[in-house]
């Protein structure tokens, strides 16, 4: 989810966590960090493609490769919790992955974002 919209979702993850125990909410917050690292590395994949496409010269696929990269950098990767799950203080996933994802990814992500410590589980 964007930016945009994590609060309000957020919110209702809390309201909807409200009464479970602290092992569910344990094991939602694993499956959490199994989905951010999912999208990470759902990311990492057209950043290698569109890498490829401009070594071969392919300029339509680096087009497009481009577009689905400016989409996880632009709005899907500046979630809040997929924030925190990337810092090296916070769920440091980021050392999963390459240096030059890592790399673009502090170049084209981090500053001014603000990551969700805590979460909507806390």
């Amino acid at each position: 989810m964007s930016p945009d919209s994590y609060d309000m979702v957020s919110h209702q993850v809390k309201l909807a966590a409200t009464g479970l125990s602290d092992a569910d909410k344990a094991k939602m917050r694993l499956k959490e960090r199994a989905f951010a690292d999912y999208i990470f590395s759902t990311f990492e994949y057209p950043l290698y493609q569109l890498e490829r496409s401009n070594a071969f010269f392919d300029a339509p696929k680096a087009h497009f490769m481009q577009e689905v990269v400016d989409y996880f950098t632009g709005r899907l990767l500046r979630n809040p919790r997929l924030l925190y799950f990337w810092s090296s203080t916070g769920g440091n996933l980021s050392r999963e992955y390459e240096t030059w994802t890592n790399n673009y990814y502090n170049q084209h992500v981090l500053p001014p974002f603000k990551e969700d410590r805590d979460g909507p589980l806390q």
